[in-house]
């Protein structure tokens, strides 16, 4: 079995626990929900990682570029607040997520990545919640995940084919 398909394993095994079934699709990517939480894990096979990622909202138009970005920082800065996940801005869209590259070896059972997106999910809600009094948010809206995912397709073609060519 190769890495991926312990992966996959793991990911079906996980959703066998809760009665739902979870695959990667061609590219590599499932989507898992989690109550008000949309959760995507990405298999990038070149390095053998996974980018566990999720929407948290939309940061509004009103505020300087400096203003939002020092609000962020704040935020990354205490890992209590993200458990461990870096917020990143799409500055075109102020679309807002939570997201971190994992080892995939690091899921070797579905009780690991259980414990990753229930810390996803945690760190949403909490920077929801910390921010609303300085960045209403709106609800989500499944275009900026598929505009993020198009993003990364394209961040991860390029990065895949610079380590093929080294």
């Amino acid at each position: 079995m190769n890495k991926r398909e312990n992966f996959e394993a793991v990911l079906a095994a996980l959703g066998k626990s809760i009665g739902r079934e979870f695959a990667l699709d061609e590219s590599g990517v499932a989507f898992i929900p989690l109550g008000d939480v949309s959760a995507v894990v990405r298999y990038r096979e070149a390095v053998d990682h996974v980018i566990v990622y999720a929407f948290v909202g939309y940061l509004p138009e009103d505020g300087t570029a400096e203003e939002r970005a020092r609000a962020l920082l704040r935020f990354n800065d205490c890992w209590e607040v993200t458990n461990g996940f870096t917020l990143g801005l799409d500055r075109d869209s102020r679309a807002l997520y939570a997201f971190d590259l994992v080892d995939a070896a690091e899921f070797f059972g579905p009780e690991a990545l259980a414990d990753c997106l229930d810390r996803l999910a945690g760190a949403v809600e909490t920077v929801r919640e910390r921010i609303a009094a300085d960045f209403p948010i709106a609800e989500e809206d499944n275009a900026a995940l598929a505009d993020l995912i198009e993003a990364i397709d394209v961040f991860t073609t390029a990065d895949e084919e610079k380590e093929v060519a080294e």
